[in-house]
């Protein structure tokens, strides 16, 4: 691996001279919605301070050293990045979208790490990929069909194997919140559950949860000039959403068979 952590910062490739024209490169493959990085001596700040998630995914996961571990919806790769350095003999990254992508080949330009694999498809089409851990997080609330995703995650399970699964969610026990449009100001948003309707999708599907965390996200994202998009507290209206809405927290859960 050509790359360290410190502080949530992944850094990759020895200082360049020509940072002008990295930082020009790095802009036309924006907006980053994960980070932070810092390549060949640019810092790149992403939409979300994707640290402080893994800081508590990783808790929950335990060792991973030895392992291979997916991460569906993995966006440019910074989580890859980030389960590599902590010991996992193979991180293979699921996602859809062609723009994370060419981040993350960016990013690998100067990582050139072969035990990270992108492949540009959906958890739909996981295919016969297997792995012993599986991340799944700030996914599962943009699919129609929650149970889908985790009889998918399931079937990529390894025996004795374990599920991090993250979720946008609100505090109302078994029931599910299902905006009649957007939410705090997102129109890919299809529903917002409680914990217990979490853990009955889990139960219908085969699997047991744990509540592992929860939290109030709305300092972990920031606006940079590498991603000026709109935060989700632009739509908070004192305790509601824009919308109406109760406000969102986050939650993690420890998934097993």
């Amino acid at each position: 691996m050509n790359y360290t952590v410190e502080a949530g910062v992944i850094t990759l490739g020895p200082p360049e001279s020509e940072l002008d024209s990295l930082r020009q490169r790095a802009l036309s493959l924006g907006p980053w919605r994960k980070g932070p990085f810092r390549v060949g001596g640019l810092l790149i700040e992403g939409h979300w301070k994707s640290d402080l998630k893994w800081n508590r995914a990783i808790r929950a996961a335990g060792d991973i050293r030895g392992k291979t571990v997916i991460d569906v919806g993995c966006n440019n790769g910074y989580y890859l990045f980030r389960m590599r350095e902590a010991g996992a003999s193979h991180a293979i990254g699921f996602d859809p979208v062609a723009q994370f992508e060419n981040q993350f080949l960016f990013l690998n330009e100067f990582a050139r790490d072969p035990s990270i694999d992108f492949i540009r498809s959906g958890y739909q089409e996981m295919g016969a990929a297997t792995a012993d851990i599986v991340f799944c997080m700030g996914v599962i609330y943009h699919q129609k069909n929650p149970m889908d995703v985790l009889e998918k995650l399931l079937g990529a399970l390894r025996p004795g194997g374990r599920i991090i699964l993250e979720t946008m969610g609100l505090d109302i026990g078994e029931n599910c919140l299902v905006p009649s449009g957007r939410y705090a100001g997102s129109s890919g948003i299809w529903f917002v559950p409680g914990p217990g309707a979490v853990a009955n999708w889990c139960k219908r599907t085969g699997l047991k949860c744990t509540l592992a965390d929860v939290w109030d996200a709305r300092d972990e994202q920031q606006k940079t000039q590498f991603a000026e998009l709109p935060l989700t507290t632009d739509f908070y209206h004192g305790e509601k959403t824009s919308e109406g809405y109760p406000l969102p927290l986050r939650y993690l859960f420890l998934v097993e068979r």
